[in-house]
């Protein structure tokens, strides 16, 4: 499978699955990569990767690879100022690892959907981490070319799923096991089960365009 640059890609499934660990797998491959972190899980994160909590900290002439975590109190402006950045400048790959929280505490929606809807155009890829994908914007799931969901526990989220993506996916996700994903490709309609250790084999694309 080639992942190319603008193609989004949707990470779904519960606390504990896996979902950060292959999101770290995955954004390996992208070359200008932006992750906006929200939880304290910063220890699960690659030490060589430049640690900002300001956006105006980000200097492309050291670092290509930026994890944004801004304290608490400034959540909301540093990372719809990141959301503004990767619009102006093009070519990033954005991380957000997780969406409802973005959505509705931080008021966020509406730049993630102008991004969803708009990002391919300027080579922007987004990486979207969510557990409940009855709860965010419909786009986080009809936008993504590449959708990872692991085994899902609320009928919401399963209906959701079946809904926009289908029932024959649904099926396939609801047998997976622990700390297993469905990946499926919307161009192809290809559907296979990977984990941490086989998604780089999985993907063969090259890392992103410059910014």
């Amino acid at each position: 499978m080639n992942w190319k640059q603008g193609e989004h890609v949707a990470l779904i499934g519960q606390t504990g699955c896996g979902k950060t660990t292959l999101a770290r797998e995955l954004l390996k491959l992208r070359g200008y990569v932006l992750c906006l972190i929200t939880k304290p899980d910063m220890i699960l994160w690659p030490g060589r990767w430049a640690r900002v909590s300001r956006v105006k900290d980000i200097d492309l002439s050291e670092n290509t690879r930026f994890i944004l975590r801004p304290v608490y109190a400034h959540q909301q402006e540093e990372i719809g100022r990141g959301l503004l950045s990767a619009w102006g400048q093009g070519g990033w790959t954005l991380y957000i690892d997780e969406l409802y929280y973005l959505e509705q505490q931080l008021r966020l929606e509406e730049q993630v959907v102008q991004l969803l809807t708009q990002g391919r155009s300027l080579n922007i890829t987004v990486v979207l981490g969510m557990q409940r994908p009855a709860w965010v914007t419909r786009f986080a799931l009809s936008e993504p070319t590449h959708i990872f969901c692991a085994k899902l526990g609320d009928q919401r989220d399963a209906q959701v799923i079946k809904s926009i993506i289908g029932s024959e996916y649904l099926e396939a996700v609801q047998t997976v096991g622990w700390h297993k994903f469905v990946y499926l490709n919307k161009i192809s309609a290809e559907q296979t089960i990977v984990d941490k250790t086989s998604i780089v084999k999985l993907f063969t694309g090259g890392v992103s365009h410059g910014v």
